[in-house]
């Protein structure tokens, strides 16, 4: 057998190998899943995808698709695999933490929703987002200081971050700090209309101290 007959049987080896065809297979599914998904065929894009984490398990891409399509049709528990399956493959990417906290929140697992939250901010400290929620959930649980602090650490990341303005500003109202309540008011009213009403109890009970 000379040199080219040698070089052409690794050739053919190496193509029509399990491993070269699966890898072939999952590329050939996961362009046509991205096709269908650009066209809105949310179920066929699904099923491609599907197609593409059997014959490469290790396909960071389809998972996230997958976690991204299923949480879109409200499959939050299929979501939740894939967005675990992303992060088996890479413990660093902070979106699928972001979409975990996001859905743990909405099916009030507040604990599952902090570790996430928490996690993004370990992995990226200015991620203003990932604050302000953790406010909102530590709000629901009355843990005021805890919410004071991340809301002021979404605002030191994004000035402009009038909800987060508007919900510190709320909660300082009902502490009765009526100044730091008016100054983060006055910041949110300028894109968050609910924020006048505020202002107008703010200085309603500021008066009434005083008087």
């Amino acid at each position: 057998m000379d040199s080219k007959q040698i070089i052409g049987l690794i050739v053919f080896c190496l193509l029509f190998s399990p491993l070269a065809c699966n890898s072939y297979k999952a590329d050939k599914h996961y362009r046509q899943g991205v096709e269908y998904q650009k066209n809105g065929k949310i179920n066929k894009a699904m099923r491609e995808f599907v197609h593409v984490v059997h014959y490469d398990p290790t396909h960071i891409n389809a998972h996230l698709c997958l976690a991204t399509l299923y949480e879109s049709q409200g499959l939050l528990e299929k979501a939740i695999v894939e967005y675990k399956n992303t992060l088996r493959l890479d413990p660093t990417m902070v979106e699928a933490h972001y979409k975990l906290g996001a859905i743990y929140s909405q099916l009030k697992k507040w604990g599952e929703a902090v570790q996430h939250y928490e996690r993004v901010i370990d992995i990226n400290s200015d991620f203003a987002e990932a604050y302000y929620n953790l406010g909102c959930i530590y709000k629901k649980q009355k843990e005021v200081n805890k919410a004071i602090c991340v809301y002021r650490r979404a605002i030191e990341n994004n000035p402009n971050f009038f909800e987060a303005h508007y919900c510190l500003s709320l909660i300082y109202y009902v502490e009765g700090r009526f100044e730091l309540a008016r100054k983060h008011a006055e910041i949110a009213e300028k894109n968050y209309p609910s924020a006048q009403k505020l202002i107008a109890l703010i200085e309603e009970e500021t008066m009434r101290s005083k008087g």
